[in-house]
């Protein structure tokens, strides 16, 4: 029923004084005081950002509508490149903290089910660049891909016609010398030291050899005997071994997936004698790819 103004019969009260204070747990914390506990993603002084295979981005915090065109325009990029086979690049520009290197991060996620992705870091010696990157394209490799239970690497391995051949594959388990003639046969040129790099190639489908053969493919100085149960003479020492060898990742890819590699924070890159930043190494570098 409804209430009538003169059935409310006023009340006179007072507050006693007393003093009460939260405890810190319960105390609210202000919006400045949480944005002070995290780094600032436009200084360069206090935010590092860097492997995306070492940071985990979350799809929910993404605004997708941000670099949207970068993102579709690399997406048609690598699909003309899985269909002729043929390498390109792509420059992406802007200032720090404009969010290049989260891209990339999204790039991967995104796109990792029609490529493999490598990322690189800033290399500081340019004697030995080539070296740098073999090492960061394996360790790459060696990374899991999300939704996937095994490494880029094994997925590489295992996109090649020769192991999609399961009774040929039945055939060959423990005849290491039957795989590496398959291979032979299938590339006859184009290959470097290719009875060694297959043969390597190979043992990454044995458990046991599997760290080993890594170690070896990104240019580990392996002693005697891990040279030995590998099958191989050298570790690869050069950069001559180290171009080839990327080379024949390649080469093979043109039978799988492309091999994206993501040159990153070329600020920090090695330097020249009068100071600047050693783009020219990394153009011959990207030349030669």
């Amino acid at each position: 029923m409804p209430l009538r103004a003169n059935a409310i019969r006023p009340y006179n009260f007072q507050l006693s004084t007393f003093n009460f204070q939260l405890p810190t747990s319960l105390t609210m914390t202000s919006i400045e005081q949480i944005i002070q506990r995290e780094p600032n993603p436009f200084d360069t002084e206090t935010f590092w950002s860097g492997n995306f295979w070492q940071e985990s981005q979350n799809p929910d915090l993404t605004v997708y509508s941000i670099h949207y065109d970068a993102i579709a325009q690399t997406e048609e990029i690598l699909d003309r490149v899985a269909d002729d086979r043929r390498t390109r690049t792509l420059m992406l520009e802007g200032e720090t903290g404009s969010g290049k290197t989260y891209l990339l991060g999204r790039i991967k996620r995104m796109l990792n089910q029609k490529a493999f992705f490598s990322y690189i870091e800033p290399f500081t010696a340019s004697d030995y660049i080539w070296r740098h990157i073999l090492r960061y394209t394996v360790d790459s490799l060696l990374e899991i891909p999300e939704g996937e239970k095994e490494s880029q690497l094994l997925l590489w391995l295992q996109g090649l016609s020769t192991m999609q051949q399961r009774s040929f594959m039945d055939r060959i388990r423990g005849e290491k010398q039957v795989f590496v003639r398959k291979l032979l046969e299938e590339y006859p040129t184009g290959i470097y030291n290719a009875q060694e790099f297959f043969g390597v190639l190979y043992n990454l489908t044995n458990p046991r050899l599997y760290n080993l053969a890594c170690e070896w493919l990104r240019g580990d100085d392996l002693d005697d005997e891990s040279l030995q149960k590998l099958g191989v003479q050298n570790a690869i020492e050069s950069e001559d071994a180290a171009q080839k060898m990327l080379a024949n990742f390649g080469r093979i890819s043109t039978a799988t997936q492309p091999i994206v590699l993501c040159f990153d924070q070329l600020d920090n890159i090695a330097r020249q004698s009068d100071g600047s930043i050693d783009l020219p190494a990394l153009f011959r570098v990207n030349s030669i790819i």
